[in-house]
């Protein structure tokens, strides 16, 4: 078959994963966000203070704060105006990361359809798997800080793969300045960014010694500033107890690592966890395979193969991180999956990009097939998963708010409705809420009034 008859009869596939984008988007904002928190919940409380000071100083020195492992300033900037438009509805928050949720999914889409030349059937997995009702960014909005390294990444990809496409460097810049950015979204974009920044220095650096190619000076000073930019991060890091490795333990950390590998099935990888990490980690397997050959091969798209490859390997580098730094702090436990999901999507979706572009055209299409209904399946048990959670916490919800806005003591409310406010009950963190909710009377819009 030529290939415009091939881009033509899988055209169809791009429609739909755009329809299935739009789709998830229009349930989402009509059956879900209205029924979210308007308040915050656990680590949202510590923006209110910030915000409600007077003094400019503080606020910038508040930006580049770490918070717990995590220096965010991107994320607090983009939140503030965000709480500040919507008079301090949280609910917005979450709005703005689906958002970039379907942003995600159609740089990833796009990726792959660049890429490979066509859509395939196969990519049908993007939208399902990034955009899962029972991500922790779809229900918290402080979870963008998970939510932000992924956008960067996914960024990054698309910049390079259409780049190496169109002979436009001005692309290949801007995907280096999105590595840039991936080092200010916490430690997540710190471990991804200093990876794919090392493996492109070492690209360039090894392209400059085996064949005299001299790099443009725009990629030079944008690969030392992102170098430069992750060594200070990481010299000025400092652990917090939940990173802590006083107590590393290789039995500990595999059995996070286990947990983490399903992570991208949310909720699906609660139960019957061996088949499906097999699956994932088959898919795994074949694209380290296919990709490391592709490189040695010397294909003719050499940056957008070592794009794919490196952010593959990152994401890897990510999880046995997470495991290690977290399995001090605690053991893996199902739900987990709803917390660092989001970080570990890059696995299956870069793989299945790798894999579908490297075999034939009926193992390609067989592989689609299984790979979607697997992916499709995780879908609707997260679907189901989130509208019963849906049903019961939104009068919960409702009677919060209202009792808020009554104007009852703030001591006594935070009392009472701890578990709604916190994930953990302390003298600290009842004093935070407690004067939270006061700046959310005083400062709020006229949902807390």
């Amino acid at each position: 078959m030529e290939r415009s008859a091939m881009v033509r009869e899988f055209r169809w596939v791009t429609y739909l994963g755009l329809g299935l984008v739009g789709s998830a988007a229009i349930v989402f904002f009509n059956s879900i966000l209205p029924h979210c928190r308007i308040f915050p919940y656990s680590d949202e409380w510590n923006y209110l203070q910030p915000l409600a000071s007077a003094s400019r100083s503080d606020f910038v020195a508040w930006l580049f704060a770490q918070h717990v492992d995590h220096r965010i300033p991107l994320q607090k900037v983009l939140q503030t105006v965000v709480l500040k438009l919507s008079g301090f509805d949280f609910r917005a928050l979450v709005g703005v990361n689906f958002l970039v949720a379907c942003v995600v999914a159609v740089l990833l889409m796009s990726t792959a359809r660049k890429y490979r030349g066509r859509a395939s059937f196969g990519d049908l997995l993007i939208p399902v798997c990034a955009l899962s009702l029972g991500a922790g960014f779809s229900l918290w909005g402080f979870e963008f800080q998970f939510l932000s390294s992924t956008f960067f990444v996914a960024l990054f990809l698309y910049l390079v793969v259409a780049h190496e496409l169109n002979n436009r460097p001005f692309l290949f810049d801007l995907a280096l300045l999105a590595l840039f950015g991936c080092a200010w979204c916490g430690l997540n974009g710190m471990v991804i960014s200093s990876v794919l920044t090392l493996v492109f220095a070492v690209y360039f650096v090894w392209k400059r010694l085996a064949t005299s190619t001299p790099t443009r000076v725009s990629v030079f000073a944008i690969l030392t500033a992102c170098a430069g930019t992750n060594v200070l991060l990481w010299i000025f890091w400092r652990p917090s107890a939940a990173s802590n490795l006083h107590t590393f333990s290789v039995p500990a950390s595999a059995h996070f690592f286990y947990g983490l590998f399903n992570s991208s099935l949310i909720v699906y990888a609660f139960q019957n966890t061996e088949w499906k990490f097999c699956a994932l980690a088959l898919l795994l397997t074949a694209a380290l395979w296919f990709g490391c050959r592709s490189i040695a091969r010397k294909s003719n798209r050499p940056l957008s193969d070592m794009a794919l490859l490196a952010v593959l390997g990152a994401t890897i580098v990510l999880m046995l991180s997470l495991a290690v730094g977290r399995s001090n702090y605690e053991s893996w436990a199902p739900g987990f999956e709803m917390h660092y999901g989001f970080l570990t999507i890059m696995m299956p979706i870069a793989s299945w990009i790798i894999v579908s572009s490297n075999i034939n055209r009926k193992a390609e299409i067989a592989a689609g097939v299984l790979l979607v209904a697997l992916f499709a399946r995780a879908y609707i048990v997260n679907w189901q998963w989130r509208f019963e959670y849906v049903s019961d916490s939104r009068t919960e919800n409702r009677l919060v708010q209202r009792e808020i806005a009554t104007g009852g003591s703030s001591q006594d409310i935070a009392r009472k409705y701890m578990r709604d406010f916190f994930f953990i009950d302390t003298p600290d963190t009842r004093s935070v809420v407690t004067s939270g909710i006061e700046i959310l009377r005083q400062r709020g819009g006229r949902s807390y009034r």
